[in-house]
């Protein structure tokens, strides 16, 4: 039982739900992390293909990975241009430099006022 207990508790310590948001530019520096980001949205949507990026005042900037056939599950993503929003997810190194894929409506939400 203390095992389970201690388990549960490691889960939820590690959850980003239970996380404060950080910056663009201290996600830059958290490879393989689940994060919580905050950052004003850009998106652009030319013929189809849909760019996210998160950037900050301090010139912070993180791409959205948005895999095509997931785009579905983002049909309002324009509306967030250039409001601030929390995205969840894991920090990956890319060819367009830091990134986090998100594949779930539930990964992407307007930051609280």
């Amino acid at each position: 039982m203390k095992s389970m207990l201690l388990i549960a508790a490691i889960v939820l310590a590690a959850s980003p739900a239970a996380a404060a948001a950080m910056r663009v530019s201290q996600a830059m520096t958290s490879q393989g992390q689940n994060v919580v980001v905050e950052g004003t949205a850009h998106v652009e949507d030319e013929a189809g293909a849909v760019n996210v990026e998160l950037t900050d005042d301090s010139k912070g900037h993180l791409v959205l990975n948005i895999p095509m056939q997931m785009r579905s599950n983002f049909p309002d993503l324009a509306s967030y241009n250039g409001k601030t929003v929390e995205v969840r997810g894991i920090v990956e190194i890319g060819a367009r430099g830091a990134q986090i894929t998100i594949n779930r409506a539930n990964q992407l939400k307007l930051a609280a006022p």
